[in-house]
C-alpha cells in the first residue's frame, strides 16, 4: 500500500512546493481530512504552519497563538481550523515542543517526513508562494468567467463597448435637439456601416419618431447587400 507521504519522497525538491501551491487555492480544508488523504498534503500544511513559529527562541503560549492566528489569516487560510487545534497538531506531530506546564514552546527539529517539506518550503517562502498561487488562480477564474459570459451574451466585448459609446454620443446629440435620446450603429467586421439617431417626422402637427435602429439599418443597407444580417452588430 502506498503511504500518504510517498509522493514527498519521490521528488523531495519539488513535491512539497507543488503540494503547497495546490493547497493554497483551496478553502475550508480540515487538517484531519488532509491527514487521512493521499499525497502528503497534511505533511506540507503542518510544515508550513510550523514555519510561522520562530525557531531561534522560546515562545509563550500567547506568542504561539498570535503567530498561528496570523498564519491562518494569511498563508494558511485554506485550513478550516483555529489556532488552538493547529497548535495541538504541531505538538502531536513533534514539530512544536512545550514544557510540562504549557508555558514555553519551541519549534523542534522536524522529524521525517516533515524535514524535507519544511526545508523545501523554508527555501521557497510559503507566504510568497501562496500569494502568487492565489493571484494566478483568481486570474484564471476571472478569465473563465469572462469567456463564459461572452459566450452566453452576458458580457460586452471591448469592440462592442467602443461602438456602444459611439451610439451614446448620437443619443446625447439627439437629446440636445430635444429628441428622445436614442442612438444606434450598425457594424460589420469592425467597420461602421450606418449610424442613426432619433428624429421627428416631417409633419410638425403630427410628430412621429423614426427609430434610430431603423435609420442606422437603412443607411447600412447598401454595404450589406448579399451579406447575412447576423454578421452585423
Amino acid at each position: 500500500m502506498r503511504s500518504p507521504d510517498d509522493d514527498l519522497h519521490s521528488n523531495p525538491a519539488s513535491a512539497p512546493i507543488d503540494a503547497w501551491i495546490r493547497l493554497a487555492v483551496k478553502r475550508g480544508v480540515s487538517v484531519g481530512s488532509l491527514a487521512s488523504g493521499q499525497g502528503g498534503d497534511s505533511t506540507v500544511a503542518l510544515a508550513a504552519a510550523a514555519l510561522a513559529v520562530d525557531a531561534s527562541r522560546p515562545h509563550t503560549e500567547a506568542e504561539v497563538n498570535a503567530a498561528l492566528e496570523a498564519w491562518l489569516a494569511g498563508p494558511g487560510a485554506m485550513l478550516a481550523t483555529d489556532h488552538v487545534e493547529l497548535r495541538r497538531w504541531l505538538v502531536d506531530t513533534g514539530l512544536l515542543g512545550r514544557d510540562g506546564f504549557g508555558r514555553e514552546y519551541r519549534r523542534l527539529p522536524p522529524p521525517p517526513p516533515f524535514d524535507q517539506a519544511l526545508d523545501a518550503l523554508a527555501a521557497a517562502g510559503p507566504r510568497e508562494l501562496a500569494v502568487r498561487a492565489r493571484a494566478d488562480h483568481a486570474r484564471q477564474r476571472e478569465a473563465k468567467r469572462a469567456a463564459h459570459a461572452l459566450r452566453s451574451g452576458l458580457a460586452v466585448a471591448p469592440d462592442d463597448a467602443r461602438w456602444m459609446e459611439d451610439a451614446l454620443v448620437l443619443a446625447r446629440a439627439a437629446a440636445a435637439r430635444g429628441e428622445v435620446p436614442v442612438g444606434a450603429i450598425v457594424v460589420r467586421d469592425g467597420v461602421v456601416l450606418g449610424r442613426g439617431a432619433t428624429r421627428r417626422g416631417p409633419r410638425a402637427t403630427r410628430p412621429r419618431t423614426r427609430r434610430s435602429r431603423r435609420c442606422a439599418t437603412r443607411r447600412a443597407r447598401p454595404a450589406t447587400t448579399g451579406c447575412p444580417a447576423r454578421r452585423c452588430t
